[in-house]
């Protein structure tokens, strides 16, 4: 408290004797001027130091200045840094205390003294870039003649293209201080994107440090051809010149531009250009210097079907059929070209340059435009007998060639399953030609599968169901039957039964052992043919079926079958069964031949019984004839052996 009263006193006693003494000496005194400015601002005289500022002319107005930030009296400190000149300090005061830029802009642009005004424009620029007044902030560096901060104003003006003009203002006064290549790039940048084409020129002319290629790539990517183009021709880079001028349809140039860089990509993007264009006047000039390359002529060929150009490219490629160095590459796409869009000019085509052109591609793009003639061609060129064989198969209509298909099998290298396609092809389509075929084949054809293709071809006439495969290969199942298949055997059999050749099936079956004897001699003893149902009795009787035999032959009355199938079971009962059924029957004829056959298996008493009640004593004399033949030579032996025996015996007891 006591010090603030004495600081009080201190101040009005200093008022007193500046103001109220008469002497200059004491009233313009410099410490008591610094003294009572000191005071006021330490006793808090806000309003009295601002006065007295304005009043006195003598005290330390840095100092003094410095003393009243401290105290955050800005507003007095920038007054006394103005009133004595201290422009740079009162211009700190306003940006770092105040923070007023509009005021601080205000009072730079009212200075008066020129020793400053630059150093002001300066730090007033620095200040209105930080605070993102770019253009400003340009405009006060020009006027500071300051280009230290040209990369940070750079940087600045690439987020926005609002700020060409001044920015140009600004690059060009940076160019007349200092030599810099960001500088001497982004006003050439900016000269392009101004449209100032002719001071863009003057820059190119000039001496610079610019980096022409990244200013041209710049422009390039932005539009600016024009530009581009210039920056381009002078960096000498003609390749990129070269496209330059295409987008701005001066294709003529362009190409010579393309001439002298001596790119293949150059012509390349030349190329494309002037066909997206339409300009296929270039077309010859610009792809015989891109397709000389293999690589690209797939490429090129796509490029221009996608926008439909089919004409053009299949008359820019027949113009290149002889450049040596892509021949096989142009020839092959050519041929691409003609499956796709002139199918009729493929055929001959091919059989001109079959040796030049890339044969897999050419057949994917006839497979994919179902050009089956010129697909067979190509096979039979690289010697693919299955895939030319498998072909006709398919599509038959447009490519039938009897002799061709047979030449084809008689290939090494046909896959085995192809015999048995073509079978199935030959009994569809040309079945009067299966007997040919089977025949040329005989060796190579397995009968089980021929079987299995055969008995399924059938077909209904008059409501009768006919197999038509079996007719058409009878011919050569019965030669395969020497193999006495099962499967064979039965369709053979099958066969003569569909014809009613009863004489075959029985030299069939009496020949062939392997095949379905019950379920063939089933299907016999149906039939309507007497002939086949004697062959189905055959068949029991082979299978030891007697009675079922014997039952067919009776229903049938082919006693003389029925007889000896008796004779062969050598069943007593089967054979007194068929002897009953002819005594009951008076068959006596055939009850004689039964006796005379069989005469082992039946009993004297059963003879004389069936004679007697049947009245066929004269049938059963033949019997037993026999029988009295057979029991005297029976009792002659036996009367001969006890004779021999006791002869024997006689012998052996004499001495």
């Amino acid at each position: 408290m006591m010090n603030a009263q004495l600081l009080g006193e201190l101040f009005q006693f200093t008022e007193k004797v500046i103001f109220n003494r008469s002497e200059s000496e004491i009233k313009n005194n410099r410490e008591l001027q610094n003294l009572l400015m000191i005071t006021a601002i330490r006793i808090g005289e806000r309003k009295k130091l601002g006065e007295l500022g304005k009043y006195l002319e003598f005290f330390d107005a840095l100092e003094v200045g410095k003393m009243a930030i401290e105290a955050k009296y800005y507003e007095e400190a920038f007054e006394m840094y103005k009133k004595f000149g201290l422009n740079i300090q009162a211009f700190e005061v306003m940006v770092n205390h105040i923070k007023d830029i509009n005021r601080a802009t205000s009072f730079v642009e009212n200075c008066s003294h020129e020793k400053d005004l630059k150093e002001l424009y300066s730090k007033l620029g620095e200040v209105q870039l930080k605070k993102g007044l770019v253009v400003e902030s340009m405009d006060s560096f020009v006027k500071a003649e300051n280009p230290n901060f040209s990369d940070l104003v750079i940087r600045s003006c690439k987020k926005t293209s609002e700020y060409m003009d001044p920015l140009t203002k600004y690059l060009k006064m940076c160019r007349r201080k200092i030599q810099s290549e960001p500088v001497d790039s982004e006003l050439m940048y900016t000269y392009a994107k101004t449209n100032r084409i002719l001071d863009l020129q003057e820059l190119l002319d000039s001496s610079h440090v610019a980096n022409l290629l990244i200013v041209g790539e710049k422009c390039f990517k932005e539009g600016l051809y024009e530009a581009a183009r210039m920056i381009f021709v002078n960096l000498g880079n003609y390749s990129r010149a070269a496209l330059a001028m295409v987008k701005l349809n001066q294709f003529t140039t362009a190409i010579e531009a393309a001439k002298k860089a001596n790119s293949v990509q150059t012509w390349k993007e030349i190329h494309r250009a002037c066909i997206e264009a339409g300009e296929f006047r270039f077309d010859v000039l610009c792809g015989s210097n891109v397709l000389i390359n293999p690589e690209l002529v797939q490429e090129t060929v796509v490029f221009y079907e996608k926008r439909g150009h089919f004409d053009q490219i299949i008359q820019l490629l027949e113009s290149l059929m002889d450049q040596d160095r892509a021949q096989s590459a142009i020839l092959t796409q050519l041929g691409g070209l003609y499956a796709r869009h002139k199918p009729q000019k493929l055929l001959n085509y091919l059989k001109i340059y079959k040796t030049k052109i890339h044969h897999q591609t050419i057949i994917q793009a006839c497979q994919a435009n179902m050009l089956w003639k010129e697909l067979l061609f190509l096979y039979e060129l690289t010697n693919s007998p299955n895939q030319s064989l498998s072909l006709i198969l398919t599509h038959p209509i447009s490519l039938w060639n009897n002799e061709y298909i047979l030449d084809l099998l008689s290939n090494p290298k046909i896959e085995n399953d192809y015999y048995y396609q073509t079978l199935d092809f030959y009994l569809t389509y040309h079945p009067d030609m299966v007997p040919q075929y089977l025949d040329k084949f005989f060796q190579r054809l397995d009968p089980v599968r021929v079987v299995e293709k055969l008995r399924n071809r059938k077909i209904t006439d008059n409501g009768k169901e006919i197999n038509v495969g079996l007719l058409l290969g009878k011919k050569y199942l019965q030669s395969v039957q020497e193999k006495d298949i099962g499967m064979v055997n039965d369709l053979v059999n099958e066969g003569f039964i569909e014809e009613e050749d009863w004489e075959g099936l029985k030299d069939s079956v009496r020949r062939w052992k392997n095949f379905d004897r019950i379920g063939l001699a089933k299907k016999l003893e149906k039939s309507e043919l007497l002939e086949f149902r004697v062959i189905a009795a055959e068949l029991y009787a082979d299978n030891k079926r007697w009675k079922h035999s014997i039952q067919l032959s009776k229903a049938d009355k082919m006693w003389k079958n029925a007889i000896n199938t008796a004779y062969q079971s050598k069943d007593q009962e089967l054979i007194l069964d068929l002897l009953h059924y002819f005594a009951t029957n008076q068959n006596k004829e055939c009850f004689s031949a039964l006796l005379y056959t069989c005469y082992e298996f039946i009993p004297l008493d059963v003879v004389l019984e069936y004679g007697w009640r049947n009245e066929m004593i004269n049938n059963i004399y033949p019997y037993l004839i026999q029988f009295s033949h057979e029991y005297a030579n029976k009792v002659d032996y036996v009367y001969n052996w006890i004779k021999n025996f006791q002869s024997q015996r006689e012998n052996e007891v004499k001495p």
